[in-house]
């Protein structure tokens, strides 16, 4: 349970709704939350054409400028050049993180300078990182349990990206267009490689701040003389942080902590593999109780090797009948060990629960949300009736709010990407927006990763209206919000 808290605590912190700016050079936008609707943020862009030639802008560092070379190597030693690179940041860190949210018109530019200035040295071992070939973050997963592998960097690569954010702003303000692109890319790059990592947690870090990095792209094409980002923004990866390598890794999460359960059915050794995996289970706790995270002194142990033996025993009749309607006699089921019955329940239980929250992992998320909620619900109900030991309550990922995650990710790409669009228009047609959305046939319009369809756009006069959805048009939320844009005249 601490695990599956843990998970969708970080992803609704990480991927909460967006904050607006109003920017310099802006003739008008502002947010206003009504009684019976969401927030409406309004925004005035200017047109702009596709850029010559149109893949100059690009949102990661290309083949020619990358290099052989291990990225995590340089992200790990930010945390102490960061202390010693100049006191002040220290002492005023989060003071430097609200310039992210204020209005571009109402930054201090001579103190956002001078932040620039005195984080310009983490900022260029960022963007060399961002050139290098790998990121291998070098976990210890596969030697020994990996659920009490300490993750403390994951919140140091955070803090770099909102030093990245307000850089970008500062460079937004200047109109420094192609500089805060160069930004940008540096800050995609570590949420990408983010994803390198063997947990779903760090995964859920590197989509936060790739979307850290979106909302500065939100900003910065309201501002005039911005280029079109619309092919920049469809030439990211899709999905923008690959949540594979964390998959397998969770998937397989049960066996690396306790490897005994992959033999504990073999007719020759597995009760004695069932054995030690009670004796592991007394060793390291963590994996099922939801107190005990530290090693355990002697008389801890003979306490959890009452309360483990109380479970075993209370569990065995379930897990005998559950054998003998899988298939087995009773007489080879009477045979084996208390511990053994209970362990082979407990693997086939875990499997089920697992694969059926992991079978929808692969799809879209458009297709995979009802399937995914199905499962949680079963986890939640049948894993609660059939369990013996929680192992599937602690061990299994909120796997539901980490997809959505990623959905999260993708669908403010294709909400920025529609805003270039409708900018691309603009430019070859006078400054005015087409009447209909099917007019708009310069470039094709992004597919909502909510629906499986074309973004909706509504078009009525002057005015087009997207709707960003913070959890998708089947599931309002308060955190909704209405995007009503107007060209610039």
């Amino acid at each position: 349970m601490k695990r599956m808290l843990l998970i969708c605590g970080l992803a609704a912190a990480m991927l909460g709704p967006a904050a607006v700016s109003v920017g310099q050079g802006v003739a008008s936008l502002s947010n206003e939350q009504k009684d019976d609707g969401p927030k409406v943020t309004r925004m005035i862009v200017h047109p702009a054409a596709e850029p010559r030639p149109a893949l100059k802008y690009k949102l990661l560092p290309g083949f020619l400028e990358r290099r052989p070379g291990d990225a995590a190597v340089i992200y790990n030693r930010m945390w102490a050049e960061k202390y010693s690179c100049h006191e002040e940041i220290v002492e005023n860190w989060q003071d430097y993180y609200s310039w992210i949210d204020m209005p571009l018109d109402k930054l201090p530019l001579e103190r956002v300078e001078q932040f620039v200035g005195m984080t310009g040295s983490i900022y260029r071992d960022f963007r060399w990182a961002a050139r290098l070939d790998s990121c291998d973050w070098s976990l210890p997963t596969r030697e020994g349990n990996p659920v009490v592998i300490l993750l403390p960097d994951i919140q140091e690569k955070r803090e770099a990206a909102r030093m990245f954010a307000v850089r970008v702003r500062f460079q937004i303000a200047r109109g420094q267009f192609d500089e805060a692109v160069e930004t940008l890319r540096t800050g995609y790059a570590l949420g990408r490689n983010m994803g390198k990592g063997d947990f779903i947690v760090s995964h859920l870090v590197g989509m936060a701040i790739c979307g850290m990095m979106s909302d500065q792209i939100e900003t910065m094409v309201q501002q005039p003389g911005c280029p079109n980002l619309y092919w920049a923004l469809t030439n990211l990866p899709r999905p923008l942080v690959d949540m594979r390598r964390a998959f397998e890794t969770e998937y397989d999460l049960l066996y690396l902590a306790y490897p005994e359960l992959l033999h504990v059915d073999d007719p020759v050794g597995g009760a004695e593999y069932a054995r030690l995996w009670i004796e592991r289970m007394i060793r390291e706790p963590a994996c099922w109780h939801e107190k005990m995270w530290d090693a355990p002194n002697a008389e801890q142990q003979l306490e959890l090797r009452a309360v483990l033996t109380g479970m075993v025993l209370r569990g065995y009749p379930m897990a005998k009948r559950a054998l003998v309607a899988q298939g087995r006699s009773l007489e080879e089921v009477e045979a084996m060990p208390v511990t053994q019955v209970v362990a082979i329940h407990t693997v086939r239980t875990f499997s089920e629960l697992r694969d059926d929250e992991f079978k929808w992992f692969s799809l879209p998320w458009w297709q995979a949300e009802s399937g995914m909620k199905k499962a949680d619900r079963r986890l939640r109900e049948e894993g609660r009736r059939r369990k013996i030991i929680p192992l599937a309550q602690m061990l299994l990922p909120a796997l539901q709010a980490a997809k959505h995650a990623e959905a999260r990710v993708e669908r403010k790409i294709a909400l920025l990407r529609m805003i270039e669009a409708l900018r691309l228009y603009a430019a070859s047609h006078d400054g005015h927006l087409p009447a209909k959305i099917s007019d708009l046939t310069e470039v094709p319009i992004p597919i909502d990763p909510y629906t499986g369809k074309p973004i909706e756009c509504r078009i009525e006069g002057d005015v087009a209206t997207l709707v960003d959805w913070h959890y998708g048009p089947s599931n309002p939320t308060p955190d909704d919000r209405l995007i009503e844009i107007r060209i610039a005249k």
